[in-house]
């Protein structure tokens, strides 16, 4: 065990999480960052991470880590979504000057050079297997692992394309993009 009772396989590795069909709701702006019931593991902590989206009421990266820098930071951190970070405009700099623990989670994946910084209208609902579009995905993990070294990172690659995939098929796609921008 380490860091908040985490395994240590759990740190500072690419992990799959595979939605293929339907998009996010637009309201849910806030998730859990870990839930943990009277039988959950010992030194299992409660935070919020602040989930940014242009359609929702923290429209963009710069108000979610107002957010968390107006709260405790051990109990509430950003969910950087890569694909709502390019299509609200995210620059590097935005997560180059952050103060540490900013970032507690990143949801990986990419988009076509369209979708920058195309807000509430992206060009499309569907998003890219890691490594597939231009988002600076290597750069943008760097950046968050030095800014909080046990983020969690996780693949959310909501497409009408891959569902026509088997689920393992899927999975293994999404992993081996993941794999590919995975910065070290």
């Amino acid at each position: 065990m380490t860091v908040s009772g985490w395994p240590r396989r759990w740190l500072r590795r690419p992990s799959t999480s595979l939605t293929s069909c339907a998009p996010p709701r637009p309201s849910t702006s806030w998730s859990r960052w870990s839930a943990a019931s009277a039988s959950g593991p010992p030194g299992l902590q409660i935070g919020i991470l602040v989930e940014f989206m242009p359609e929702g009421s923290i429209p963009d990266f710069a108000t979610a880590a107002a957010v968390v820098a107006g709260l405790d930071k051990g109990s509430c951190a950003v969910m950087l979504d890569t694909w709502h970070f390019f299509r609200t405009a995210g620059t590097l700099d935005q997560l180059r000057n952050l103060a540490p623990g900013t970032i507690g989670a990143v949801q990986v994946s990419d988009g076509a050079a369209d979708l920058f910084g195309s807000g509430v209208e992206p060009p499309t609902r569907d998003r890219l297997v890691p490594g597939d579009g231009v988002i600076p995905l290597q750069e943008i993990l760097a950046l968050a692992m030095a800014n909080f070294p046990p983020v969690m990172v996780g693949a959310e690659v909501f497409s009408r394309a891959l569902a026509a995939e088997a689920p393992v098929d899927r999975a293994r796609r999404v992993r081996a993009g993941l794999d590919a921008v995975w910065p070290m």
